[in-house]
């Protein structure tokens, strides 16, 4: 296995109220050796937030007055650059967004190239208050955007007796939205069973493992955020499906939260990995097929009131014709 020397990313997100300073705290405590650099994303003019930090991390750089993943994404990407490039060689960048933020334009901003040669997305974090999130996601979208959007979801409040009563449907609930993450409770702040420092959500085989998982379980979809799933045993053509997933913006807009997967293409010996974040397309070549294994496209969309039939109609004409196959 390649050794990471980039420095790793980890987002934490959720709604407001989630729980996402408490747990940031915690893992502040918990760190260890390890140096941590903290970007505090406050909507307000004012960063209370990171009064709450108490000056647990070694860098903390607050960017108030906007939300990093619209207004102040430029300012983000500065605030990475700056800190991966600091001579005190942190360990981790911790951001945590707003209540208000939507994860993907966050992330998006992490895929400049700069940021690239330096860092790497480590994971999305979502907290979710079991207590409060079935109305959240009828009266909210951010909600469901950032549980939609998620590698993790940890589960806030599971201590009050009434709110622990519904943690079976309320993970139910948030499987359905986003069956690619992993759920874990935390309470006060104390992850269980998850090492949230190395998850590795990005990395090529963590993603095929995941995006697997989803095939092989069913799952009814949330009523209006969807995970769709198509399976293609035929080689496609890669330029295709490269120009008709930049395409899709056209057709879902802000609706198509995220891609993932892997895609069995024409005169390629490694399948490749497409991880799709705020209409900016990673690709990635994995590990070559197998003589053994079934070379197939699998690809996984999450969003918002996307069409099956509109999809697989899109996604069929990247097949190469069987007298083209080789």
């Amino acid at each position: 296995m390649i050794t990471e020397t980039r420095i790793p990313i980890t987002i934490l997100t959720g709604f407001l109220g989630s729980g996402k300073t408490t747990l940031l705290n915690q893992l502040l405590e918990d760190k260890k050796d390890k140096k941590i650099a903290v970007i505090e994303n406050e909507f307000a003019s004012y960063a209370f937030d990171a009064d709450l930090l108490e000056n647990k991390a070694e860098a903390i750089r607050t960017i108030s007055s906007g939300c990093i993943c619209c207004t102040q994404s430029g300012a983000l990407t500065e605030a990475v650059l700056q800190m991966a490039e600091s001579p005190e060689g942190y360990d981790h960048i911790i951001i945590e967004a707003t209540g208000v933020a939507d994860p993907a334009g966050v992330a998006g901003s992490l895929l400049d190239e700069m940021v690239q040669q330096h860092c790497y997305m480590d994971a999305v974090i979502c907290m979710v208050d079991v207590q409060h999130i079935e109305r959240l996601l009828e009266e909210t979208e951010e909600a469901g955007r950032q549980i939609a959007f998620s590698d993790v979801l940890l589960l806030s409040r599971t201590d009050i007796p009434e709110a622990a009563a519904r943690k079976s449907e309320v993970t139910a609930l948030l499987t359905s939205i986003n069956p690619l993450a992993a759920i874990h409770d935390c309470d006060f702040g104390v992850v269980k069973d998850c090492d949230i420092w190395q998850l590795f959500a990005y990395r090529t085989d963590k993603m095929v493992q995941t995006t697997e998982q989803v095939f092989q379980q069913a799952r009814q979809p949330h009523e209006k955020i969807k995970a769709l799933t198509f399976t293609l045993d035929e080689p496609v053509v890669f330029s295709a499906l490269n120009f008709l997933l930049h395409s899709l913006e056209d057709v879902f807009g802000n609706n198509l939260y995220r891609i993932k997967g892997f895609v069995y293409g024409d005169n390629i010996p490694n399948r490749m990995i497409i991880q799709s974040v705020a209409g900016t397309h990673c690709w990635i070549a994995g590990a070559p097929w197998k003589e053994e294994e079934p070379r197939q496209t699998r690809l996984v969309f999450i969003g918002k009131n996307l069409q099956r039939a509109t999809l697989e109609k899109y996604i069929n004409t990247c097949i190469i014709p069987d007298e083209q196959e080789i």
